[in-house]
């Protein structure tokens, strides 16, 4: 039950995705440090009556909150002004990290479903 196809197409292909994946692998395996977790800015308005946020309808802000998981849930914390750049830098670098992952996972799917394939092509049935 052989299948016509372009083996010398399907391997060119394949040589391309593992030299992409090498790339990844290279740009991800020394990673800087990193911080899990996504940043939330608020703007909140006081109950003070005197105040700006009360008299104009202004709000307060912004403030910047870490959003990270923690034992299955998610948890707030605030992050103090002085370490708004490290935090987000590294919040970034995380999502950068994650989303290489990802690309790996494709590439090693494409390149599984194109060895299948070199593998569906050469099977026959003993008759």
């Amino acid at each position: 039950m052989r299948r016509k196809i372009d083996l010398s197409q399907l391997r060119k292909t394949m040589w391309e995705l593992n030299r992409k994946r090498g790339l990844l692998q290279h740009k991800l395996h020394r990673p800087s440090r990193m911080i899990i977790g996504s940043i939330l800015e608020v703007w909140k308005r006081c109950s003070n009556r005197e105040c700006r946020c009360y008299k104009r309808n202004e709000r307060h802000g912004p403030y910047l909150y870490l959003m990270e998981p923690h034992e299955g849930k998610h948890t707030t914390r605030h992050v103090r002004r002085k370490d708004w750049a490290r935090v987000k830098e590294g919040v970034e670098r995380y999502r950068q990290f994650q989303q290489g992952l990802a690309e790996i996972r494709k590439i090693n799917e494409a390149i599984f479903d194109i060895l299948k394939s070199i593998r569906d092509s050469h099977l026959e049935r003993y008759e």
